[in-house]
């Protein structure tokens, strides 16, 4: 009697649930996850409000949908149909790094106020997003690149003061590491995605204080070396020589003067009886013969 008043039962149920006809009623909707959401028209009034006490507070005083924008908002500049052409280029020098030729600018954007704290700021970018390939102070030499990986030699990180190592052709122009930082080269990624535009700058400003100071910094560690010898066989003084192929200037014969070179010379071996005191490609095949001597011993 049980089983026959359950399959009944159960009968009854299917029969009703299957009407076998439409229905212009909505359905039970028990779980609403927010599908319902009033919304309001553009130009349409806007009745919301709440109690204060016993008092009635619309949350606009005008009852409309459109409010003033709250203090701080941010405009998103993106109806730019209706901005001048030169806000239109400006914003595309800013945020590519190039004129509209293709060339990169050759220095941060006027835009910019570059103080302390844009320099702070670029500090702790780079040393989020930078270093630890390029190491803290832009040797390639970042927490990476230690004997636990395996690096093929022609994918280690730049060292941004070998100029072996990055595009000589283009790295005096700020806009060419903006590019670099953002859209990647060669085996390196992009950070469009993880850095702001603000902060690629902020980034490049860096690296160039960076890149001053550690030449600075390895000019005065020649200067202390005690001898003439120790400065030729220096890690130091082979980057000079490196840096002294790219720049302008005979880093080289500056670092020295004539009276020093003379001394120079002297100890290499120059073919000549009387050293000229002039830093030259002569003078450099000489000095590589005697630091590979030194070296080797």
């Amino acid at each position: 009697m049980t089983l026959i008043f359950r399959i009944t039962m159960l009968s009854i149920f299917v029969l009703v649930s299957c009407r076998g006809t439409t229905s212009k009623k909505p359905p039970i909707h028990l779980f609403q996850n927010m599908d319902d959401v009033g919304r309001l028209d553009p130009q349409s009034p806007n009745l919301a409000n709440y109690y204060v006490g016993d008092s009635l507070v619309y949350i606009n005083p005008n009852k409309m949908s459109m409010i003033v924008p709250v203090e701080g908002t941010v405009s998103r500049e993106n109806d730019d149909k209706n901005v001048s052409s030169k806000y239109l280029a400006d914003k595309s020098l800013i945020e590519t790094g190039k004129y509209a030729n293709g060339d990169y600018i050759e220095k941060i954007p006027s835009k910019y106020n570059v103080n302390k704290e844009f320099i702070e700021r670029g500090k702790q970018r780079y040393g989020i997003y930078c270093s630890v390939c390029h190491g803290a102070v832009g040797d390639g030499k970042g927490i990476v690149t230690n004997n636990r990986y395996s690096w093929h030699r022609n994918m280690l990180p730049a060292n941004y003061h070998n100029p072996d190592d990055v595009n000589m052709d283009d790295w005096d122009k700020d806009g060419y590491i903006y590019s670099v930082i953002a859209y990647g080269v060669g085996n390196m990624n992009g950070y469009e995605h993880q850095i702001s535009v603000d902060d690629r700058w902020k980034i490049v400003a860096y690296m160039r204080y960076l890149l001053q100071a550690y030449r600075d910094k390895m000019m005065i560690d020649l200067k202390l070396m005690p001898t003439i010898e120790a400065q030729l066989l220096s890690d130091e003084f082979e980057l000079l020589v490196i840096m002294d192929k790219y720049d302008v200037k005979n880093l080289v014969q500056d670092f020295f003067s004539k009276t020093n070179m003379v001394k120079v010379q002297k100890i290499i071996g120059v073919d000549s009886n009387i050293p000229d005191g002039l830093w030259g490609e002569g003078s450099k095949r000489k000095w590589l013969k005697w630091k590979n001597e030194r070296t080797n011993k």
